[in-house]
């Protein structure tokens, strides 16, 4: 990616199975990517309540550097 020094690439894959098993390691020969996060969804639903999308929010937050997640609205 020209004129970029890194990429968080988001793959979003369409499942209605929250245990759907996903592609095996990839490899990224894009020096710019710094990770690869990998989310499950469904169109009416949204992002799945899975343990992939767990682990996949935990490293985005973290690879971001943002604070500890999930952020909870005060009411």
């Amino acid at each position: 990616m020209p004129g970029s020094s890194s990429v968080i690439l988001v793959a979003m894959h369409h499942t209605y199975d929250p245990n759907y098993t996903l592609p095996g390691k990839r490899n990224l020969d894009n020096t710019a990517v710094r990770g690869l996060l990998e989310f499950l969804f469904f169109e009416k639903k949204g992002l799945l309540k899975c343990s992939c999308n767990s682990k996949a929010k935990k490293a985005l937050y973290k690879k971001l550097g943002l604070p500890r997640w999930p952020y909870q609205l005060k009411k």
